[in-house]
């Protein structure tokens, strides 16, 4: 967890700087930034049985933090760092020794470093493809 807190911290200081920075010159690498609300579930199969999960909403602790090199107008690369809280609820867990079954979630934060290109106008409208790793570095189940 102290881990979560220092890189937390760590990236909240790129934030900053991000802010009201520019391009000035292609050739120079630049900070850009982002967040996500993201909707999770998941399709789980349990004690032999298949079934859907409730939908998880988890508003916070998702940003991004890239680094950008504009190679020219037209290309450009991108890295960064990221940090996810993804998980999913189950309405009917059951315990299989005892049959007893109740509600529990289950949630990881996840740290991903993605690489990527940009392709199009960059100061405009261009797109973007790449690929990310993702490395959980924290996990809890909660029975509610």
């Amino acid at each position: 967890m102290k881990m979560l807190i220092c890189l937390t911290v760590f990236s909240l200081s790129f934030l900053v700087k991000a802010f009201g920075q520019s391009k000035t010159n292609p050739s120079e690498p630049y900070v850009t930034s982002g967040g996500e609300l993201i909707f999770s579930f998941a399709n789980i199969e349990h004690n032999g049985s298949s079934e859907g999960s409730t939908v998880r909403f988890s508003p916070v602790v998702n940003f991004q933090v890239m680094l950008n090199q504009d190679m020219n107008k037209k290309f450009g690369l991108f890295t960064g760092l990221g940090v996810r809280n993804v998980g999913y609820i189950m309405n009917d867990y059951k315990v299989p020794s005892t049959d007893v079954s109740y509600k529990k979630k289950f949630r990881s934060y996840n740290l991903g470093i993605p690489v990527g290109i940009k392709v199009g106008n960059l100061d405009k409208t261009f797109f973007y493809a790449g690929y990310e790793v993702e490395l959980a570095v924290a996990y809890k189940e909660k029975n509610v």
